[in-house]
């Protein structure tokens, strides 16, 4: 049933969009409508292939957010200097399509993944991305974002929860010290890794990217970790490492002054361009109402991401409060379908989709969070629907990754 619902969905939505706005070059509206097409072709495949049908409910939510992200693309696509396939998200559908179908038919039908080297060299690779664009990248928002032409964050969301995986998995009767009150080693080399990783995320000035990392592996730490007293011990080390760095830490001080004291951070000379984001949900959100004030009625120019980090506030503002409440609805029942698991597979698997859905969890909650004015600005974008090429093939890889294991037989 969710089948048919998504296509009349899908149409209407098109329609509604490309009847909005109007372009002199009608590539656009072409590119908009070979994307549904994409996504429609990739459902119908999966729907043929996908016996048991696990994999459809969540696909087609999937779908849902693919297919805003096109509208979104659509509604900006005006506010760049060139209309090229890929600003209008058509190609990086494209390479997504094809991405899922290559990992999910690697994790369906083969084990390569579970390679101890494969998945030390995920981990090295996400260490050299880090650093590595520390020394290779520029400066873009204050931050150093790229390596090799992908942000650090597509490589964290590819690389980190094959390694979590990897570590939070391996035996843990093997205690420091042979003390069954110390940690086990593969929590210790845990807990260094993510360290490490931190390091280079303050270097870089990617404090989102510390944000989604820390909370993931802190689930995974209190899921794994067996002792109250290293639990609590880790969770002051946590709240003290935090305060210090709103305390020390100008990236972060910065914008925990603006969360404490919006209207202030208003009128200081150094924090009025930072707090925008905070303050217009209060300035502006309760003139859109329920229904919004229609697609494209505030310019990109006024808000210039609202196609990325505050996507949201373009759905509530632009195609309804109503359709952004649908929106995370439908997240809490996309987050539930990436917590079933078929009984009886092994730990690494158990522990790779773990990985998986709390990072989406973790990405919708602080983007919303942010969105509203109720947490940090950490520059986050929402899964599908905001632009970003990297990010959203990394997750198309996740989801892979998800459907994938749905098929996968118990261990004998």
């Amino acid at each position: 049933m969710s089948f048919p619902i998504y296509v009349i969905y899908s149409a209407g939505l098109f329609l509604w969009t490309i009847s909005s706005i109007h372009y002199d070059s009608p590539l656009p509206a072409a590119q908009y409508g070979l994307g549904q097409l994409l996504i429609l072709a990739a459902l119908t495949i999966m729907f043929m292939a996908d016996k048991g049908k696990k994999a459809i409910p969540g696909l087609v939510i999937a779908a849902v957010f693919c297919s805003l992200g096109l509208s979104i693309a659509y509604r900006f696509a005006g506010e760049k200097a060139s209309i090229q396939l890929e600003d209008v998200y058509t190609g990086d559908l494209i390479s997504m399509i094809v991405v899922f179908f290559i990992v999910y038919l690697l994790i369906r039908f083969t084990n390569i993944y579970r390679i101890k080297l494969i998945n030390l060299l995920a981990g090295g690779g996400l260490l050299l991305a880090v650093y590595g664009a520390r020394l290779t990248s520029a400066l873009t928002g204050g931050s150093y974002l790229y390596f090799g032409g992908i942000m650090i964050f597509g490589w964290a969301l590819l690389a980190f929860p094959f390694t979590a995986a990897f570590l939070i998995s391996r035996r843990e009767d093997s205690y420091v010290r042979g003390n069954v009150r110390s940690l086990p080693w593969n929590l210790m080399l845990m807990l260094l890794y993510v360290i490490i990783l931190f390091a280079g995320c303050v270097l870089c000035n990617e404090f989102g990217l510390i944000l989604i990392i820390g909370l993931t592996a802190t689930v995974l730490f209190f899921i794994r970790c067996r002792n109250l007293l290293t639990k609590c011990f880790y969770t002051i080390s946590c709240a003290g490492a935090a305060v210090l760095s709103a305390m020390k830490v100008p990236h972060v001080h910065d914008r925990m002054q603006i969360w404490l004291h919006p209207a202030a951070a208003a009128g200081s000379e150094d924090l009025a361009g930072k707090a925008e984001s905070v303050l217009y949900l209060f300035r502006h959100l309760g003139q859109a109402g329920l229904w919004g004030r229609g697609i494209g009625s505030l310019p990109v120019s006024y808000y210039p991401t609202l196609n990325t980090d505050h996507v949201m506030v373009t759905l509530i503002n632009d195609y309804s409060l109503i359709l952004a409440g649908l929106v995370l609805a439908l997240s809490l029942f996309f987050i539930r379908w990436l917590l079933t698991l078929p009984d009886g597979l092994c730990g690494y698997d158990r522990y790779l989709n773990l990985t998986t859905a709390l990072l989406f969890g973790f990405l919708i909650l602080v983007h919303t969070a942010s969105n509203l004015g109720s947490f940090l600005t950490a520059g986050i974008g929402f899964p599908w629907i905001s632009e970003g090429s990297s990010v959203n093939i990394m997750l198309t890889v996740l989801l892979a990754v998800h459907c994938g294991l749905l098929g996968k037989k118990a261990i004998s």
